[in-house]
């Protein structure tokens, strides 16, 4: 399983739009399953910089719908990525 960083559009219910970027997974065929929230969280700055880029490369891809997405929350994942 892999993830990156994706603008997902969601709906607040009341039919407005919004939109949050996500740590969005995908199965092994890259196919996007499920989303969780984006950390910013980093030990150093360096890697702080390095979470930034991946969030600018999100605005660069298509918005993933909330509904295109069969989990609504990702697996657990540690502080450096891998799944627990």
């Amino acid at each position: 399983m892999h993830w990156n960083n994706r603008v997902v559009e969601f709906d607040d219910g009341q039919g407005d739009k919004y939109y949050e970027i996500c740590e969005v997974y995908y199965d092994k065929n890259d196919k996007p399953i499920g989303y969780c929230d984006a950390c910013f969280l980093s030990e150093t700055k360096d890697g702080l910089k390095e979470i930034y880029e991946r969030m600018r490369e999100a605005f660069d891809l298509p918005v993933i719908n909330e509904n295109d997405l069969e989990v609504k929350y990702g697996p657990q994942i540690s502080a450096d990525h891998k799944e627990v």
